[in-house]
């Protein structure tokens, strides 16, 4: 994602550093356990 970050400009680079830093957060405090998702067959989008 950084890859995609360096390239963005302006607005569309603001929206990406603070989608990468929600995603990065909600990991860090479990929020996003796939495992979890799987094994109750719930969708992942």
């Amino acid at each position: 994602m950084d890859e995609l970050i360096a390239v963005a400009t302006g607005e569309r680079c603001k929206i990406m550093v603070v989608k990468r830093n929600y995603i990065l957060d909600a990991y860090r405090k479990g929020r996003l356990n796939y495992d979890k998702a799987i094994n109750k067959k719930l969708p992942i989008q």
